[in-house]
């Protein structure tokens, strides 16, 4: 996780308000030892649901390795309401 926490510090500075597209998992924690704030998905199945509620107070969404395994990831992307967003 070295190299993606490097990043994210680069590309969103904390402290700062994360919205991971994940359920909680061990970058969560790494995000949160780092003076992130991180919201996650709680396990909402994003091709049923791309509509999601992002609160206002979110710097950037994260997705990392997610889109690959969405049957459609366009719904998604199209309704991310961001300032940044980081998906690989």
């Amino acid at each position: 996780y070295k190299k993606t926490l490097k990043m994210l510090k680069e590309v969103c500075p904390a402290p700062a308000v994360v919205f991971d597209l994940l359920v909680r998992n061990p970058f969560s924690e790494i995000m949160k030892q780092n003076d992130y704030e991180v919201y996650n998905t709680n396990g909402v199945d994003l091709d049923e649901k791309p509509n999601l509620e992002i609160p206002k107070s979110v710097d950037l969404v994260t997705g990392f390795e997610i889109i690959e395994h969405l049957v459609s990831p366009y719904p998604l992307l199209k309704n991310i309401k961001a300032i940044k967003y980081v998906l690989e």
